[in-house]
């Protein structure tokens, strides 16, 4: 089990990571927040951000210039990309989607407006792939059990959930 939460862990990071840096290029100021356990975040200026790798137990965050920040897993709570924030602006996170499944579907509902949802397995395979344009959505498996990993994009940002479907 602590095999596939690992596994399950550094593909929700790359999978959020891989959102987010399509979201920053559109959008030179933004920064990923990095939260520990304790709810410590740091802030790391995209701008700054040369390249993000993984290992088998850690993240590490090359800048531009300088040594890279090496993150183990393990000290990594969650992580948010905030773009260009202005003064005490409230800011939904992914843990404002509520993601769950019930009968043989995935339901996703957010506070804001989604455009666009996606579906893979363990595997890293997109599996299903929609643009909403709302407030929910909903993701039928057609009987097919197992966990999955729901990616959500909105104008806040992007979240990463994980999701058991059983019979």
């Amino acid at each position: 089990m602590k095999r596939i939460d690992t596994k399950m862990k550094r593909l929700s990071l790359c999978l959020l990571l891989a959102g987010m840096a399509m979201m920053s290029q559109a959008q030179t100021q933004g920064y990923l927040y990095v939260y520990a356990p304790n709810g410590q975040g740091t802030p790391f200026a995209l701008e700054n951000i040369q390249k993000i790798t993984f290992t088998a137990d850690a993240m590490q965050i090359y800048p531009a210039s300088g040594s890279a920040t090496t993150l183990a897993y393990t000290n990594i709570a969650r992580l948010m990309f905030e773009p260009g924030l202005i003064g005490n602006e409230t800011i939904e996170t992914a843990s404002d989607v509520k993601v769950y499944a019930s009968g043989g579907s995935v339901f996703i509902e957010s506070p804001v407006e989604m455009s666009t949802v996606n579906l893979y397995n363990l595997q890293g395979m997109l599996l299903q792939s929609v643009a909403p344009q709302s407030l929910s959505a909903s993701l039928p498996l057609s009987g097919q059990t197992g966990i999955y990993v729901v990616q959500v994009f909105s104008p806040k940002g992007v979240s990463v959930h994980k999701v058991a479907i059983t019979n």
